[in-house]
């Protein structure tokens, strides 16, 4: 069989292939102990950007997720990025923030960018104009489709990437487990080079604890954009998210570029968030998108070493090779 034990725990194959990280302590997304949750004497400065255009009710959706987080740890940046709104979606967000009561460690900054949209280019610009990796010491990109249900979702994102570092693991993106609306997987990593640019292997299947898979945090090849954790000196480092991919693909980029710099990327396989997804975008990706970055990666895509070569590249579910080529994605256009 191409999935040896998948009917018992349809994650057993991938758990195989990208083992459990060894941390140092157990992760706790639900109920994180009230030590971990303590203001530290330097907060974290994190940057959060969350670009939209119109839509407003996804955005206050999000943006009420995150008001809602647990913030002790932080000193926290929302930048509010407007890629041409109408005028009712600018009034509404005016008086969402009119209504948020004063925080000392959060605050927000009303940007607005009268562009061609690039979703790379909104998030780079955002940062650069805040001030980068010498105003911030984390940045978290957030789609406006992504709504964080656990209150401590930012605190695992930090516990886990100081657990990491404290294993000397040198860190690029983190991210976690996004599921759909009605509590199946969406997201949990993506493997670069498999049907198209890059699949997420576990997409569809339930989020069930017993599965090993969504226990621990892993080792991957690449994480989302949606949802995405990185040290500001890290996304400094590589350059962003390319802006020749306005579109699609920046994540599987940014990924291959942080491990091409020495870096690690992780995903936090039993934290969650909602994910909304093509509620906002449901344009197919370009195929000059799809050409630059075969171009820009080449076999660094089509074989990564991270993705094992009995990993067949035609299927985004897990199944053993047959010894298939590289993917035809060209017939997909």
């Amino acid at each position: 069989m191409r999935c040896p034990q998948l009917f018992a725990d349809p994650t057993a194959l991938v758990c195989k292939l990208w083992p459990s990280l060894d941390l140092d302590s157990p992760l706790r997304p639900i109920a994180a102990a009230q030590s971990e949750l303590s203001a530290p004497p330097n907060p974290i400065r994190l940057l959060v950007v969350i670009p939209f255009r119109n839509k407003w009710y996804l955005t206050r959706q999000a943006l009420d997720a995150l008001v809602a987080q647990e913030r002790a740890r932080f000193a926290i940046t929302v930048a509010l990025v407007d890629n041409g709104s109408d005028t009712e979606t600018v009034i509404e967000l005016k008086q969402w923030l009119a209504a948020q009561r004063p925080n000392p460690n959060m605050h927000f900054e009303s940007l607005r960018y009268e562009i061609p949209f690039n979703f790379s280019r909104l998030n780079n610009l955002a940062f650069q104009q805040l001030g980068g990796k010498d105003s911030f010491d984390t940045v978290l990109l957030l789609n406006n489709d992504v709504v964080m249900d656990n209150r401590n979702t930012l605190q695992v994102f930090a516990s886990t990437a100081q657990a990491a570092q404290r294993k000397g693991l040198a860190l690029g993106a983190v991210g976690c487990t996004l599921l759909y609306a009605q509590g199946t997987v969406q997201h949990s990593f993506l493997a670069p080079g498999v049907v198209l640019v890059g699949a997420h292997p576990l997409k569809g299947i339930p989020f069930n604890t017993s599965y090993e898979w969504f226990q621990s945090a892993h080792v991957v090849p690449a994480v989302t954009g949606a949802l995405l954790w990185m040290s500001a000196r890290v996304f400094q480092e590589v350059g962003g998210l390319d802006e020749q991919l306005p579109t699609a693909y920046q994540d599987v980029d940014l990924c291959l570029g942080a491990i091409r710099a020495g870096y690690h990327n992780i995903t936090i396989a039993n934290l969650t968030a909602v994910h909304h997804e093509s509620a906002t975008r449901n344009e197919l990706p370009s195929l000059e998108e799809a050409e630059y970055i075969y171009g820009k990666w080449g076999s660094g895509l089509t074989h990564h070493p991270q993705v094992p070569a009995s990993l067949s590249r035609w299927s985004e579910s897990p199944v053993l090779s047959l010894g298939e080529p590289a993917f035809p994605w060209r017939f997909l256009f």
